[in-house]
C-alpha cells in the first residue's frame, strides 16, 4: 500500500476491517507490505493556526492555513486545512479540509496483523531514520 495509506483509515475498528479484507482478497502465500507512523514521530505546533502565503500561476495569492490538533493519547492527529484565495485583495474562494492520521505502536499494529490472519510479519525502519522519524514498515505473508 502507498506511503502510510492505511493509517489514513483513522477509525480504528474499520481499519481492522480493512486488514481482514486485505488478508482475504490475497492468494496463499501473498505478500502484503505497508507502512505506518508512531505516535510522537513527528512534532506538531498544536492548537495554534500555521499559515503561509503564496503567489498562484495566475497571479492570485494563496492563503494556506493549517490547524494540528492531537487526540486519543497522542494516536490520532487532526488536521484542519483552510485554504483561502485573493485577487486584488478581496477573497475569492476559501476551501476547507480535515486530515486524520492514526500512529501505531510497532506491538499494536502487529498484533492486528496477526489477529487478520497474516504470518512471517517482518519490521523495519527507513535507512534515514532522522529524515524519516517513527516510520515503521511491514511485510507479511498469507499462509498457504
Amino acid at each position: 500500500l502507498p506511503d502510510r495509506a492505511i493509517s489514513l483509515i483513522y477509525e480504528r475498528d474499520v481499519a481492522i476491517q480493512t486488514i481482514a479484507r486485505l488478508h482475504e482478497h490475497l492468494l496463499p502465500g501473498g505478500v502484503l507490505a505497508l507502512d505506518v507512523q508512531t505516535p510522537g514521530a513527528q512534532q506538531f505546533p498544536l492548537n495554534q493556526w500555521q499559515s503561509d502565503w503564496s503567489t498562484a500561476p495566475d497571479n492570485s495569492l494563496m492563503l494556506d492555513s493549517v490547524l494540528f490538533q492531537m487526540e486519543d493519547g497522542g494516536r490520532l492527529l487532526r488536521a484542519a486545512g483552510r485554504h483561502e484565495r485573493f485577487v486584488d485583495s478581496k477573497l475569492m474562494e476559501t476551501e476547507l479540509d480535515v486530515y486524520i492520521e492514526r500512529f501505531y505502536e510497532e506491538a499494536e499494529f502487529t498484533s492486528l496483523l496477526r489477529t487478520a490472519g497474516f504470518a512471517n510479519i517482518q519490521v523495519s525502519r527507513p535507512f534515514d531514520e532522522a529524515n524519516c522519524p517513527g516510520y515503521l514498515a511491514f511485510v507479511c505473508r498469507k499462509e498457504e
